[in-house]
């Protein structure tokens, strides 16, 4: 009998800091400050005490565009 719940269609893709920095192209001290400032999503942490970031691919791509699409700041 189904209970009426469904599963996703599909599972996010999960990638590590490493890779999100490679996509962004911003270094590691700017991944961690905009994740601690809930600019990007973070999808978990592992464990220890210097346990990696992970986030969702979907959410780092959509940043990445979001990026680039921005305006140039003005110069002074």
């Amino acid at each position: 009998m189904c209970n009426g719940l469904r599963m996703p269609e599909t599972t996010p893709t999960l990638i590590g800091t490493s890779e999100a920095m490679r996509i962004l192209g911003v270094s590691r001290a700017t991944l961690s400050r905009w994740a601690g400032a809930g600019k990007i999503a973070t999808a978990g942490k592992l464990e220890g005490d210097r346990g990696a970031l992970i986030f969702r691919l979907d959410d780092v791509e959509a940043m990445a565009v979001s990026l680039a699409s921005a305006p140039e700041p003005a110069s002074p």
